[in-house]
Order: C-alpha cells, then structure tokens, then sequence
C-alpha cells in the first residue's frame, strides 16, 4: 500500500500556493491526492477548483485593500454655481471632517459642522482644534469682479468657575489670474472668567478683492482657517467652545446693463406720472 504524504506536506504546499499567488504567478497545485475520511473521496479536479478559489479571493482582498490605503474612490473636484458666483473644491479634502460638507444657498456656501470643537477642564491646559478649507476657485458667472467675500460664523461656549475660549478666523483670497494679488483679513472672539451659563458667540471676517487686486479680480483660490482654544488653570474649571454656522458669501456688483434698463424704467415711470398729471 503507498505511503500517503503527510499533513505537514500539505500545509507547506499550501504556503507555497499562497506566496505564489502574492507573487502573481500560478498557485502550484499538488501531486498527490489526499482521500477524504468520509464516505466519498475528493479527486484532484476537485481540489484545484478550491485551490483556484483561494487564490481568486486573496486577489480580491488584495485589490480592496490597495484601494482602501489610496483613499475614497469618489474623491472629485465639486463645481456648484449660484447666480452670480460659482465654488470649486476638492471634497476629499481634510478641512471636511470639521467644517462638514457645503451646500450651496443662493451665492453663499453655508457648513453646518457638528465636530468643531475645543474643551478644557480641571486645569488641563490648551486643548486646541484647527481646521482649514479651501475653494480652488470662486469666480463669478458674468466675469464681473467680486466686490466681496465675507466669512461669517457662530457657535457656543460656556466657561465654568475660570478660565478662556478664544476663536481666530483666518481668510484670504488669492487671486488665479495674477500670483500677487492677495487679499487677506484676521478676526478673534474670546472670552474669560464666568460665563453665566451657555453663551452665544459670532465672529466675521471680510476681504475685498476688486479694490485690492492689480488684476481683474473675477476668479480666485479662497482659504478659510479656524482654530478654537479652550484652557482651564485650576482644579474645578471647565471652558469649552463650539462652532455652529459658517457663511461664505461673495458679492458682485450689478451688471450695467441692469442699471440701465432700471434707470430707463424709472424715467418712463416719471415721464408717465408727469403726463398724467398735465
């Protein structure tokens, strides 16, 4: 009777179909045939079809963590147009995970973030949260230039028995028709001691990109930075700060043809009056 080979055979041949397939080479298949213990016996066809399905789903396991470890497959540069202005961004960005996603009201992009966030207690220190987005382009429709760009934003905060919040916004415009037209403004809201209770917070910061650019100023890269900071000193402090709203609103100057046809409805509206009045 032939010597049938051992377990520990089988489990290095499998070891080897398994570098093998790692390697993309064919899995190597085995010579001898094992019988089963049960009432019927697995022939080596069998056996290579099982040996095919392994290899198949480690090359599936594979391929899905490669494209896990390069990110989500849907990351794309988002176009959103309002009437007068339109907003570019990348929505894989990092700045996401605290501002939340924007929508698009009118010609204002407006976050609601419901994880920004800074909170200090029992004498901990700073605890410090930052965040940053960018829009690629913000440019308006007609070509006109952009009069404006206003960030406002809002939260709440509470300080417990001592201790400060502060808020900084950061917002610049860079224009992407010419590298040095820069537009940029800083704003801080803080405050210390007791704060009675929750307590409202709003803070904005403003740029004005057709009285500062050299260049026409109708399309630009907009940056808007937060940072929060919280901090307690002593045993028995709490003092946390939350944002809430964010607005990014843009405004461009009405078109001359619309001043004309308004101004030309004005006069026939008094030369009408004036008839009547005769």
């Amino acid at each position: 009777m032939p010597r049938l080979p051992s377990a520990a055979f089988f489990s290095r041949l499998e070891q080897l179909s398994f570098t093998a397939a790692l390697r993309g080479e064919p899995g190597r298949q085995p010579e001898p045939v094992r019988p089963d213990t049960g009432p019927t016996t697995r022939t080596k066809n069998d056996m290579t079809q099982g040996n095919s399905m392994k290899t198949s789903a480690l090359i599936a396991s594979s391929a899905l963590a490669l494209m896990a470890l390069a990110g989500p497959a849907t990351a794309a540069t988002v176009t959103a147009c309002g009437p007068n202005i339109c907003y570019e961004y990348d929505n894989a960005q990092a700045g996401i995970a605290k501002f939340g996603m924007p929508n698009l009201v009118g010609d204002t992009m407006q976050f609601l973030p419901v994880n920004f966030r800074a909170e200090s207690s029992n004498g901990a220190g700073f605890d410090v949260d930052s965040a940053t987005f960018v829009f690629n382009r913000v440019y308006s429709v007609s070509g006109a230039e952009i009069i404006s760009i206003t960030a406002a934003e809002s939260g709440d905060y509470r300080i417990i028995s001592g201790g400060t919040v502060d808020v900084d916004l950061y917002l610049q415009a860079a224009s992407n028709v010419n590298a040095l037209d820069l537009a940029i403004n800083l704003n801080n809201f803080a405050a210390s001691g007791h704060s009675g209770g929750t307590q409202l917070w709003a803070l904005n910061a403003a740029v004005t990109p057709a009285a500062l650019f050299a260049s026409v100023a109708n399309d630009m890269a907009l940056t808007v930075q937060n940072t929060l900071t919280a901090f307690t000193g002593s045993t028995g402090q709490l003092a946390w700060i939350q944002k809430k709203l964010i607005l990014e609103v843009a405004v461009v100057p009405v078109p001359a043809a619309a001043w004309l046809f308004a101004s030309g409805l004005g006069l026939l509206g008094l030369a009408r009056r004036r008839l009547l009045a005769a």
